[in-house]
């Protein structure tokens, strides 16, 4: 009967413990989609603000290439973001 109630409690404790990991995996997975979403939104932004430089510059013949410059810059930083958010979750998974 001890031996019985011995591997009760150890199978008990490792469901708890796979249970454990399992619900951190997925806090952490809820988190980088989170933030992930928040980047893309942000990527979405930056795309807008390109645009609306790009048609200024061609419709205004304004001079702001430097600016165009950095908002481009932006978005390649920010899709970089997403991409080391999504080898992370993929590493989860």
């Amino acid at each position: 009967m001890k031996e019985f109630t011995e591997k009760v409690a150890t199978t008990a404790k490792n469901v708890a413990k796979t249970t454990s990991e399992k619900a951190c995996e997925l806090i952490q997975l809820a988190k980088l989609n989170i933030k992930l979403k928040a980047k893309e939104n942000e990527l979405e932004e930056a795309y807008e603000c390109l645009g609306k430089l790009c048609y200024d510059q061609i419709t205004t013949s304004a001079e702001n290439m430097a600016l165009i410059d950095i908002r481009v810059d932006n978005v390649r930083k920010i899709k970089e973001e997403i991409e080391k958010i999504k080898k992370e979750i993929s590493e989860i998974k």
